[in-house]
């Protein structure tokens, strides 16, 4: 019969319920309970595939959410019962409400694994991009109406709520990562343990600035970083190839054991030397010990045995002897020394992504307790941490109706070229400047072919915005803020600010000054140092002027004033925020 499939338990579901709603009203007849008893039994079968079919990764969030709604649909029938042969209304109705919120939480369980399902579908549908791409669109669809620009201090949130410890933003969006690959293809509640059971070791360690200051640990937990998405990747494209194929049982094999040497073998040296296991430098730890024996180390001690529990290391062992194993059907056949056992494909599936599992929370947990203690991981081109940041802010951009053209990150400097060349460049280039990752330099947002172009530092950017927030309560202000933000704006030594920036903004504040609003003074002292310090020095006249009416009580002083400044904002405009056709704005 093979697996429960979603769609038979919601059909099941509504037939089911209809029947039992049909049966307490008396609409069927006799029969009806029979087809009622009969729908018990099919549950029962329900039941039965399920476990038959077991709790394997990459099916271990679909099995759970099928017990959770069979759980659910089983018990409705002992309560319709109970509520049919109650013995007064009251107790009929009592026991008719317990039922009712049975069903809504049969639904309601249905409707989470179907959202499960989309994720799934998105994450292992290789016709959404490669294994990064996918886990974006995963989480997307797990956040529906959220920016993937807001998934970061989300995923901080979040991330700090699940492990109890603190998070940074950028850690906080590997976890999104992580938790959405966990519930298509791994064991999520075990991958959510495992990473606030490794970053709570990692914090309380005394040893880590000790670890990170030896020769080789930080660059070679660099590379297993990168390694550990990769291997997601490279083995999804072994899966692909299909499960009935004898070559490629022996190149999972293979791949287990060369996943565990090359990529297990750093991060299992960190954890030795944090747990306090072992005390050598790194590089000797590494040179003197394998995999396997740091492993096996890891496993003996109480602080780190849960972290790799589900690490096989019989599977390294089979991939380097010849011989070692051989494949019957989908089942294979080991041999050696140390273990000699059978496993079918499906159990060895799930142990390769429950490697991955390990090697995935626990390189989490080293880069954010990393992050927190203020050490750098040197940058691997193409790592996971570089890579993830700018796809979030790529896939963010190719949901805006701008259109992009182009996209590259050229060691945090991020370049996009876009389609619509009456979108906002300068907001896009302030959105994803403002962005979590700590080793984004700029971001240029241009169109085709740019012929203007300016340059801004965010933080030039971010004091405006503050000032925004304010500008209904204090317009002053706020038109400084734009002023400056005008004047930060430049083109190599040339501002984006204007005299008739200055004139518009001193000729506003002069209307209001004149109109007995001294809270605009402070707005015409700043103009006149601005244009003193820019050389934009007709402005530093009308400042003078607007001044000099204020002071005098003669009509004749203030009358030709007050007309120029009136003139001048009605035949004026509000400076405008900078523009061109290719903005950066540098963090």
């Amino acid at each position: 019969m093979g697996a429960v499939k979603r769609e038979e338990l919601a059909e099941f579901g509504v037939e089911f319920l209809r029947g039992l709603a049909a049966l307490g009203s008396g609409e069927l007849p006799t029969s009806g309970v029979a087809e009622t008893e009969a729908a018990v039994r099919r549950l029962e079968e329900f039941r039965a595939r399920a476990r038959a079919t077991g709790v394997l990764r990459p099916h271990v969030a679909a099995s759970r959410a099928i017990g959770l709604v069979l759980t659910e649909l089983e018990s409705l029938w002992p309560l319709y019962s109970a509520a049919l042969t109650a013995t007064s209304l009251h107790e009929a109705q009592v026991r008719g409400q317990k039922a009712q919120v049975v069903v809504e939480n049969a639904f309601s369980a249905l409707d989470e694994f179907e959202a499960m399902e989309h994720v799934s579908a998105a994450l292992q549908d290789p016709g959404h991009g490669d294994f990064i791409d996918r886990t974006l669109l995963a989480v997307s669809r797990l956040y529906p109406g959220t920016s993937l620009l807001e998934l970061a201090p989300i995923g901080a949130e979040e991330a700090s709520r699940s492990t109890g410890e603190d998070v940074d933003p950028a850690n906080g969006a590997q976890f999104l990562l992580l938790r959405a690959a966990g519930r298509a293809v791994l064991d999520p509640e075990k991958l959510e343990a495992s990473m606030g059971s490794a970053l709570r070791l990692c914090n309380s360690s005394e040893h880590l600035a000790t670890v990170a200051a030896m020769p080789g640990a930080l660059p070679s937990l660099a590379a297993s970083l990168r390694a550990v998405y990769e291997g997601f990747s490279a083995f999804e494209a072994v899966l692909h190839s299909g499960p009935s194929d004898e070559a490629v049982i022996r190149r999972v094999v293979l791949f287990y054991g060369e996943t565990l040497e090359g990529v297990g073998g750093a991060l299992f040296a960190w954890f030795a030397l944090l747990a306090g296991l072992k005390s050598q430098q790194y590089e000797k730890l590494v040179r003197d010990n394998d995999a396997t024996q740091l492993l096996r180390r890891l496993s003996d001690s109480e602080a780190t045995e849960a972290l790799f529990r589900d690490v096989k290391p019989h599977l390294r062992h089979a991939a380097q002897h010849g011989g070692a194993f051989e494949v019957d059907g989908e089942v294979i056949h080991f041999n050696l020394r140390s273990w000699s056992g059978s496993m079918t494909w499906g159990e060895l599936a799930n142990d390769m992504f429950a490697l991955l599992e390990a090697l995935a929370a626990t390189s989490w947990a080293l880069s954010t307790s990393l992050t927190g203690a203020g050490i750098e991981i040197p940058d691997v081109p193409g790592s996971v941490a570089q890579q993830g940041s700018f796809r979030f802010a790529r896939q963010w951009i190719e949901q805006q109706p701008c259109g992009l053209l182009d996209s590259e990150d050229n060691g945090g400097v991020w370049r996009f070229v876009i389609a619509d060349r009456s979108a906002n460049r300068a907001n896009l280039a302030y959105a994803l400047a403002m962005g979590s990752d700590p080793k984004l330099r700029s971001v240029t947002v241009q169109v085709e072919g740019a012929t203007t172009a300016f340059e801004i530092a965010l933080s030039e950017v971010e004091a405006y915005l503050e000032a925004g927030e304010r500008r209904d309560e204090d317009q002053g202000l706020w038109l400084i803020a734009l002023l400056k933000l005008r004047l930060a704006a430049r083109n190599g030594k040339e501002s984006m600010l204007r005299s008739s920036d200055l004139l518009y903004v001193a000729s506003l504040a002069g209307v209001y000054l004149l109109a007995d609003h001294p809270q605009w003074i402070p707005v015409l002292r700043e103009v006149k140092r601005m244009a003193v310090e820019t050389g934009l020095t007709e402005a530093v006249d009308v400042v003078h002027d607007i001044f000099r009416a204020y002071r005098s009580d003669d009509i004749e002083v203030r009358r030709p004033v007050a007309t120029a400044v009136n003139k001048r904002v009605q035949e004026g405009a509000y400076p405008l925020e900078p523009d061109a056709e290719s903005v950066t704005c540098v963090k």
